[in-house]
């Protein structure tokens, strides 16, 4: 995975070459939630079971199941988003376009959700036609 990051950093050819490999990078990262989150729940049900046999702290594997299952939906939402959702970042742009223009922006209690990325964040311009502070306004600051 980090060697991945690195070639995309760098850029140019190494960066086509290790671009196929992304989406197999995300479903490892998936593979790997599901698992960890299959060991943690074994852990969990052995302690309950007899809690002599297992020695594990309950604040451990809560914790390792809370971690491992929102790694899981964020990955999950990260895999779609880029790989799987129409007009999403490694499909085609000419697919992306026609449905842009069939379909509006989906909404969840009634905010738009194009302008943010996978974990909510949003990326709208500003009213100025920016993104964040201008440069006056911070040097006036």
């Amino acid at each position: 995975m980090y060697f991945y990051y690195f070639c995309s950093i760098l850029g140019g050819p190494l960066r086509t070459l290790s671009r196929p490999v992304a989406p197999l990078i995300t479903l490892v990262q998936l593979i790997q939630m599901v698992v960890g989150a299959g060991v943690t729940l074994l852990a969990a049900a052995r302690h309950e079971a007899d809690p002599k046999s297992c020695v594990v702290d309950p604040v451990n594997y809560r914790c390792g199941l809370a971690m491992y299952l929102s790694y899981l939906v964020l990955f999950g939402m990260l895999f779609y988003n880029h790989y799987l959702r129409p007009g999403g970042k490694h499909t085609s742009r000419a697919k992306a376009k026609s449905l842009e223009k069939v379909e509006s922006a989906p909404k969840l209690c009634g905010v738009e959700l194009k302008g943010q990325d996978a974990g909510g964040f949003f990326h709208g311009k500003n009213a100025d036609g920016g993104q964040g502070e201008s440069g006056e306004k911070r040097k006036a600051q």
